[in-house]
């Protein structure tokens, strides 16, 4: 099973969080739709990934986690120009993708494909 270390962002890349999700595109969605709305991520309006790095094993992805919390922001952004010059939003969104892994994965939200690709709506369980 793959596991994702992730730097996100706000649209002004203001703010810089890094995290460990098993699905990187429903970890998205939460931030982008606020599943969490007391959390540091909801707060600053975190809602584009800007670098992600794909390990085999949990304790590896959250080993990166720590070692980039550590770091300088100067070093961080470091880290997104290698992967990301332009600070795109480098998240999928794929409702086919996010559907069939959301029954596994780890949070309490999912996703239901609705009419168009690009409408979702968060299912809380």
């Amino acid at each position: 099973m793959a596991y994702y270390t992730y730097i996100a962002s706000n649209k002004w890349n203001t703010v810089l969080y890094s995290g460990v999700t098993r699905n990187l595109d429903m970890r998205t969605l939460q931030h982008v739709h606020k599943v969490y709305p007391h959390s540091f991520t909801a707060k600053y309006n975190i809602n584009k990934i800007l670098w992600y790095e794909v390990f085999e094993e949990i304790e590896d992805a959250l080993r990166a986690e720590k070692q980039i919390k550590g770091w300088r922001r100067s070093k961080k952004l470091d880290l997104i120009r290698q992967m990301n010059p332009q600070f795109e939003d480098l998240a999928v969104r794929d409702p086919s993708t996010m559907a069939e892994a959301s029954a596994q994965d780890d949070m309490r939200g999912g996703i239901e494909k609705k009419e168009s690709r690009d409408d979702y709506r968060l299912l809380y369980l």
